[in-house]
């Protein structure tokens, strides 16, 4: 639900209403006054607005955006595939953003917590680096419900 809520936020200029519009409750099964939808969407206002995630939502920060990019290359015999929530090329620099909605995270647990999705990080840097190969790509987490940005082991190169 978040993930289709920030990518539609990143599609139009976010409405001042605290509830989501229909379309997409409707997407996710629910009424757009749900609590939870209402709360979800709030997380997602508010990740969208986060002075520190600008550079990823604010259009006058970044050349090109995408959302829900799909990625497929082989990586010696192993298939990859994957799509990444978000793309940002900007300044001969290509953001790869993995959107995660974990209740605990916290500035404790966000090294724990990433972690778990460092491999996953190097293969999605990896396949953008070999569509953009002049581009240094920097992937990152972003923990929605701390609003955290966390950098994923640096620049990747094809």
């Amino acid at each position: 639900a978040i993930h289709l809520m920030l990518q539609t936020l990143t599609s139009q200029t976010p409405p001042a209403s605290g509830t989501p519009p229909p379309a997409v409750a409707n997407a996710i099964g629910r009424e757009p006054g749900d609590p939870e939808v209402r709360a979800w969407w709030q997380e997602a206002l508010q990740t969208r607005q986060h002075p520190g995630c600008a550079f990823l939502f604010d259009p006058s920060r970044f050349e090109q955006a995408y959302n829900e990019v799909p990625v497929q290359y082989l990586d010696g015999e192993l298939m990859v595939y994957g799509i990444i929530d978000r793309l940002v090329l900007s300044d001969g620099r290509a953001y790869v953003i993995d959107y995660k909605k974990h209740r605990a995270a916290s500035t404790a647990t966000l090294g724990e917590l990433a972690g778990n999705y460092r491999e996953q990080m190097r293969l999605y840097a990896r396949g953008i680096a070999k569509l953009w190969p002049a581009m240094e790509v920097r992937p990152y987490l972003l923990f929605t419900a701390c609003r955290e940005l966390v950098a994923m082991d640096g620049p990747a190169s094809a």
